[in-house]
């Protein structure tokens, strides 16, 4: 239900450098959520060449600052919110630390990544890192999306066309948006030609 609220509340604050389609009807079907929108064009960003890639960087990097420029007056907290503009940790480090902690969306996921061949150690190596690095983070509090991958971004043209799904958006660091393209960027090898850290 998060998913197609947010949807409806976030395009309220569509514009030219955020386009995020209307949503028109949401409902439930069996156990599932869905929401309708306006058509948008265009083609997954994950699917674009290096050519269009590089073409459609400033408009998603032009989109990204839109994310982070949304007004969040009347809103509180930081994390995933809830369609009352609601989220549930007092800071953003809180927020992000909190991904070592099971929850009702993602259950189960320790036991099963404990039994797996590679184990716990990891994660807990890197939760242990972010919370030796979280004193140092900025105090900041946007709007960020969460997911600008998964093909929740349209393009055409060298330029951005829809934002979709913001089943993950939350209130933090903007720059989460950034760090999350940096870091996937990697996974498309299309892409390896395409110099992100300097665009």
């Amino acid at each position: 239900m998060t998913s197609t609220r947010s949807a409806r509340l976030i395009a309220g604050f569509a514009g030219p450098g955020l386009p995020v389609p209307p949503v028109l009807a949401r409902g439930v079907a069996g156990t599932w959520h869905y929401a309708i929108s306006t058509r948008a064009h265009g083609i997954g960003v994950d699917d674009l060449t290096a050519t269009d890639v590089s073409l459609t960087l400033p408009s998603l990097l032009t989109t990204l600052d839109a994310i982070g420029g949304i007004d969040l007056a009347g809103t509180a907290g930081y994390g995933i919110w809830t369609p009352d503009g609601q989220a549930p940790y007092d800071s953003w480090p809180d927020a992000l630390l909190a991904i070592g902690t099971e929850t009702a969306r993602v259950p189960g996921w320790r036991a099963a990544l404990a039994k797996s061949e590679f184990g716990l150690g990891t994660v807990e190596a890197g939760l242990a890192a972010l919370a030796a690095l979280a004193p140092y983070l900025p105090d900041e509090r946007h709007m960020i999306h969460g997911d600008l991958l998964s093909h929740n971004v349209l393009a055409a043209g060298g330029t951005v066309t829809a934002v979709l799904d913001w089943g993950n958006a939350l209130y933090g660091d903007s720059l989460y948006d950034a760090a999350w393209l940096i870091y996937w960027w990697p996974w498309y090898p299309q892409w390896r030609g395409v110099d992100i850290d300097v665009a």
